[in-house]
């Protein structure tokens, strides 16, 4: 983990990158998803296809997980997996959050 701190503007300059890591990690998702349905289709055959396919499972976690450590690298973390909320790391105890399409929040340090 980073101890990166951002203030509102740092944090703000981040979210062109943060949007495209995101979709990175959305889109690699998506592939996965797709990818191991059909895997569970084509289960025993342990033909060419088959072979490809393990393959480009792993390669797509690979790339998964690669774009999930740049997020870190940032002191960055994804709060929701599922809405993709990222918590950006402020000064003075507090955090933002973001997610696509939304506008950052800022959350003040408890106590």
């Amino acid at each position: 983990m980073s101890n990166k701190t951002y203030d509102r503007s740092q944090a703000e300059s981040l979210l062109p990158l943060l949007d495209s890591i995101l979709r990175e990690i959305e889109d690699r998702r998506k592939i996965l998803r797709s990818q191991e349905s059909h895997k569970a289709k084509i289960a025993g055959s342990e033909d060419a296809e088959w072979h490809n396919l393990l393959a480009d499972i792993a390669d797509n976690k690979r790339q998964l997980r690669l774009a999930e450590e740049e997020l870190t690298r940032l002191g960055c973390s994804i709060e929701n997996q599922k809405s993709l909320l990222v918590r950006i790391p402020g000064q003075a105890g507090e955090s933002f959050l973001w997610q696509p399409g939304h506008p950052i929040q800022e959350l003040q340090p408890i106590g």
